[in-house]
């Protein structure tokens, strides 16, 4: 994570950390891991080209995320509000923190209880996870092409061991609280349609009631409905 400022308004807000998700810059390279490998899969049709990932990863931008909170003199809803024209500036200080602690090649299961935001330190984590199980399942098809179409694939396998596996616990307030849902709910199917035994979710959303058969069978909701006395 890192500690977030304002230089010009240091006397109204105080320090805020924020945490920097890496994954929210791959959309792209999901989108076209998950198309060649489902065209592979379905049609048998490779890519015209493989996968570079320098093309894409490419960045000086360091990627930040920042909900907005509707508090009258909250430092988010200063930064969400803040005029670009006028280049605000801001105070940035790390990285810091421990991190996930997870040394390469950890076996074992892992269980993650998270609610809201509490989910933003592990989405790199399902993000790495989610690109790890397409290259096991292409590579029960083909190793050659699932180097092709997961160039980082050896890496991920040697960076989780053979029986890694999460378990995720979470809570929403409904589902547009729900970051990182296609991450979370691409890996469940995955290794549900596949018999991948790499993750399985509970999410629970707290405000709404999920009715669609689509949501219900790609993933066990526990759904509880509030009443405002």
């Amino acid at each position: 994570f890192f500690f977030f400022n304002d230089t010009a308004t240091t006397e109204i807000y105080t320090e805020q950390i924020v945490g920097s998700v890496r994954c929210v810059q791959e959309t792209e390279l999901r989108g076209l891991i998950r198309k060649a490998t489902m065209n592979y899969l379905q049609n048998n049709e490779l890519p015209e080209n493989p996968i570079i990932l320098d093309n894409i990863l490419r960045t000086s931008q360091l990627p930040l995320i920042i909900k907005k909170y509707s508090f009258a003199n909250g430092f988010s809803k200063h930064i969400h509000e803040a005029d670009i024209i006028k280049r605000p500036q801001f105070y940035i200080q790390g990285q810091s923190g421990p991190g996930l602690e997870l040394k390469s090649g950890a076996n074992g299961t892992h269980i993650i209880f998270v609610a809201g935001t509490g989910i933003f330190p592990f989405l790199d984590l399902l993000d790495a996870l989610l690109k790890r199980v397409y290259f096991e399942i292409l590579l029960d098809k083909d190793s050659e092409v699932a180097k092709q179409i997961v160039p980082n694939g050896e890496e991920l396998m040697a960076q989780f061991g053979p029986k890694f596996r999460v378990c995720l616990y979470a809570s929403f307030a409904d589902k547009e609280d729900f970051i990182g849902e296609d991450i979370v709910l691409e890996l469940e199917k995955l290794c549900r349609t596949y018999e991948k035994e790499r993750f399985e979710a509970v999410i629970r959303l707290s405000l709404i009631h999920i009715s669609e058969p689509t949501r219900q069978a790609e993933i066990s909701y526990a759904v509880f409905c509030l009443k405002k006395k």
